[in-house]
């Protein structure tokens, strides 16, 4: 069975390099609908409801304008919130503070 050269390469240790981020518009299409938000300054997570924002964003782009809400830190990274799409549950949409 023949398989590409990314896979023997991993089989050898090294790295493969990485694709482009994940779009909200790929995300949907796999039924995920809310992104994990992780900050950076205090390690509180959340699932963020991302229904509103365009598809064209990219998952990392997501956290952008977000802030936490524990410690109001501003650096957010995020990730599909993978568990979502199995559960079926969502957090109740809220659109963002003026």
């Amino acid at each position: 069975m023949a398989r590409g050269r990314a896979h023997d390469e991993a089989r050898r240790g090294k790295k493969t390099p990485f694709g482009p981020p994940m779009t909200l518009a790929n995300m949907r299409m796999n039924g995920v609908y809310a992104v994990i938000a992780t900050c950076e300054a205090c390690g509180h997570k959340a699932d963020v409801n991302v229904d509103a924002m365009p598809e064209r964003v990219t998952v990392p782009e997501a956290g952008r304008g977000l802030r936490c809400s524990r410690c109001g830190g501003k650096q957010i990274n995020t990730r599909p919130a993978w568990h979502t799409a199995a559960a079926g549950a969502l957090p109740p949409f809220r659109p963002p503070r003026a």
